[in-house]
């Protein structure tokens, strides 16, 4: 006898439907593998071309979404087939990703990385909100009759393949990797391509099946004292995460600020100085250390017009603004302006 919705909403499915939904979603089919292999292809051209559009599609296509969050059900429901079922598909689906990427990446020859690949490579705590976020919408749409077709955009919300495909990329670029679109030596040797993705897809995981094995037990597929081990250990994955993704956020916005600060000044000081409205920041490049911020800045304007005292300005200026001795290095690549004779 089929089973009572577990609430009265008719818009939800009953606790079979979605069951059998998901023990589908977790089988390790050929279809699976091969859609993933597609995906995985496409992110990984799109990756090493920096071609966003191309991501967007892999992510679209990409099926990885559905082993997490039937684990995250089989958490919730204490379902142990479906646990190992998916949890095999999960990592197996891990693995193959990563080693498609990898063997693309040599194929290629790629050694230099673009935007794309460097924005998967420093994780922060609000990449942890928006899987936890987008979790919970699959679980809504997972369960939900008239919302399924959210599904697509909370695949491309929360990027799953696309992260694995940097950990493949990074671990064939091994330490030889050239960031494209920066002037900025040290962003090249402070480049750690496969740990920095791979905490990214770790983030995006953990955050899935918390958030949406809440969902299944607010929806009441789920009973909270008998999942509630599965779900403590998340919480402790999510919180051991916590620690590095919130030093990542606090040297992003270390960054943002100094350089918010830094084209402050350039405002101020260009009052005194004409040629500073001829200076083009290139990269900021801080380094918060225990007694002082380090700040490399490199930047494009014309030969000769900065002096010392300019820099020791500047650093005045950050180290009052930051409260903290602020210690300054400018690499400056000059040029000459040429005009034409009346």
């Amino acid at each position: 006898m089929q089973r009572k919705p577990p609430r009265t909403n008719h818009q939800l499915l009953t606790v079979d439907e979605l069951t059998e939904i998901l023990e589908e979603n977790a089988m390790p089919s050929a279809s699976f593998y091969a859609l993933l292999s597609l995906a995985t292809t496409i992110a990984t051209f799109g990756l090493l071309g920096n071609n966003t559009a191309t991501i967007i599609g892999a992510m679209i296509v990409a099926p990885l979404m559905n082993p997490i969050v039937s684990l995250s059900y089989a958490i919730i429901t204490v379902r142990q087939k479906l646990l190992k079922q998916s949890t095999f598909t999960l990592l197996t689906g891990i693995v193959s990703v990563i080693a498609i990427a990898f063997f693309l990446c040599e194929l290629v020859s790629a050694r230099v990385v673009g935007s794309e690949i460097v924005a998967r490579t420093t994780p922060n705590l609000i990449d942890l909100g928006v899987a936890i976020a987008s979790g919970s919408a699959a679980g809504l749409a997972l369960s939900n009759r008239n919302i399924s077709s959210a599904l697509p955009g909370v695949a491309i919300a929360v990027a799953l393949v696309p992260p694995l495909c940097v950990v493949g990329i990074g671990l064939s670029l091994g330490s030889d990797a050239v960031v494209s679109f920066t002037l900025n030596s040290r962003l090249n040797q402070n480049l750690d391509v496969a740990s920095g993705a791979f905490l990214l897809f770790l983030t995006n995981l953990a955050g899935i099946i918390i958030s949406a094995g809440i969902v299944f037990i607010v929806e009441r597929y789920g009973i909270l004292r008998k999942s509630l081990i599965g779900l403590l250990i998340a919480f402790l994955i999510v919180i051991l995460l916590s620690v590095p993704l919130n030093n990542r956020l606090q040297e992003f916005l270390l960054t943002n600020r100094i350089f918010k600060q830094i084209t402050q000044f350039g405002t101020i000081y260009a009052r005194e100085r004409d040629w500073v409205k001829q200076v083009d920041t290139k990269d900021v490049f801080v380094n918060r250390q225990k007694d002082k911020i380090a700040v490399f800045l490199t930047i494009v304007a014309p030969e000769g017009v900065i002096a010392p005292e300019d820099v020791e300005k500047l650093e005045k200026f950050l180290t009052e603004k930051n409260q903290k001795p602020v210690v300054l290095e400018i690499q400056v690549f000059p040029f000459e302006v040429y005009r034409s004779q009346p």
